[in-house]
């Protein structure tokens, strides 16, 4: 059931029914007894807050919530970095997507980042790389990706 309402959730998301996935998560959050599950459902619903500018620091503080209750949560920590990104903190952008690269290295964030002005993008993935030199061919290669699309 839970697992259902959280494919539900992401598909309004996806179709910008967002108020719709908050209720449905809303609702089903206080009944999945499992951490991971729960968190995911949490993750997803800080996503659907974060869509509405009114509700910026409630995402905030919920992707906060799970990052302390699951410091291991590279999703929550890379949701959080774009939370950053578009708020225009870009230093606590990079803190938390370093985090996300040092959980899980092959955690695909180049959805997000392939949005970004082509000198804002480079300067963030120059970035990581410094901070981050085990996730250095990663980083080249989604630098490399991304470029390789820019020229399509």
């Amino acid at each position: 059931m839970a697992e259902e309402a959280i494919h539900r959730a992401e598909r309004l998301i996806a179709d910008t029914k967002t108020w719709d996935a908050i209720q449905l998560l809303q609702a089903v959050i206080p009944r999945i007894f499992g951490r991971k599950q729960r968190d995911r459902a949490r993750v997803l619903l800080a996503k659907a807050y974060i869509k509405n500018p009114n509700w910026l620091r409630r995402g905030e503080e919920l992707l906060q919530t799970v990052i302390v209750e699951d410091p291991q949560n590279a999703e929550a920590h890379f949701a959080l970095g774009m939370l950053y990104k578009e708020s225009g903190m870009s230093s606590r952008a990079v803190g938390m997507f370093k985090k996300a690269l040092e959980l899980r290295p092959e955690f695909r964030f180049r959805e997000g980042l392939e949005t970004w002005p082509e000198q804002e993008r480079s300067q963030t993935l120059h970035r990581l790389a410094a901070l981050t030199a085990n996730t250095l061919p990663l980083l080249t290669a989604l630098e490399d990706e991304l470029s390789s699309r820019e020229g399509e």
